[in-house]
């Protein structure tokens, strides 16, 4: 999926937003800024952000995908290479 630019983005939040999430209607351009950086511009993501904010704080739906962020990209790094991981069967 192609990434949004940030305008975009604005419009998106601002639009998905409904009445009860009025923090993300009235997010000043630093908070939607925020957003934008944390999901890349992915639209799904940003949704997702949206929608979380009638259950969660926005700064703790951002921390959480920026910790799940740098986790995975922690994982990425230890994993071993697929040569490596192929299980090897002894020749009879």
């Amino acid at each position: 999926m192609d990434e949004l630019t940030l305008p975009a983005a604005a419009n998106l939040i601002r639009a998905g937003a409904k009445p009860q999430f009025s923090r993300s209607v009235q997010a000043s351009d630093e908070t939607i800024a925020q957003i934008y950086a944390v999901t890349d511009g992915n639209p799904l993501t940003i949704k997702l952000v949206v929608g979380l904010t009638a259950v969660l704080p926005l700064p703790q739906i951002l921390s959480d995908l920026v910790s799940a962020k740098m986790g995975k990209a922690s994982h990425r790094r230890k994993r071993q290479p697929a040569s490596e991981s192929v299980c090897q069967f002894p020749t009879v």
